[in-house]
């Protein structure tokens, strides 16, 4: 939710090919970064995978649900999440603005609909760490965890979906 700067799908395209995993990755974002700004942010240089440069940017430019396929790592971005189907997915990286900037969703009703899109024991992970966003999380059935955050953040959240 929120594909953003495009950090964790690529994070996540590394991790799948150095684990031989097949991944499919739907990102949801319906306001695309675009080519000067991602170039201005060179993620795969910063990664060390310069070589990758030119997929990635294909991947963030491609029309919505235009499916991309590199190897084992399959990616499609939709604008908005009503295409997506219920219990489909084992990961949700919930990246959106914080809640004071997009309220609607950090919701328990929007949780909700998070939840109804993982698979049993899904996961679903953010770097909020707010109380109000773990107590909406928890009332949408998640049970949830407060794990140390990455460089820069204090902490950050993941939720279970129960088994």
């Amino acid at each position: 939710m929120g594909l953003g700067t495009g950090l964790n799908m690529l994070l996540t395209w590394i991790g799948s090919d150095s684990r031989c995993l097949e991944v499919h990755y739907d990102a949801v974002e319906p306001f695309p970064l675009n080519a000067a700004t991602l170039n201005q942010l060179d993620h795969c240089s910063s990664l060390g995978v310069s070589e990758r440069h030119p997929d990635f940017m294909e991947m963030m430019q491609a029309p919505f649900d235009a499916r991309t396929s590199r190897q084992n790592f399959h990616f499609r971005s939709v604008p908005d999440d009503s295409t997506l189907a219920p219990s489909t997915y084992d990961v949700v990286y919930f990246d959106a603005f914080a809640p004071t900037h997009q309220p609607e969703l950090w919701t328990v009703a929007f949780f909700e609909r998070m939840c109804l899109l993982l698979r049993p024991a899904g996961v679903l992970v953010t770097y909020c760490a707010k109380g109000d966003v773990r107590r909406a999380m928890q009332r949408a059935g998640f049970t949830v965890e407060r794990l140390p955050g990455p460089p820069g953040k204090k902490e950050m959240l993941r939720a279970r979906k129960p088994a």
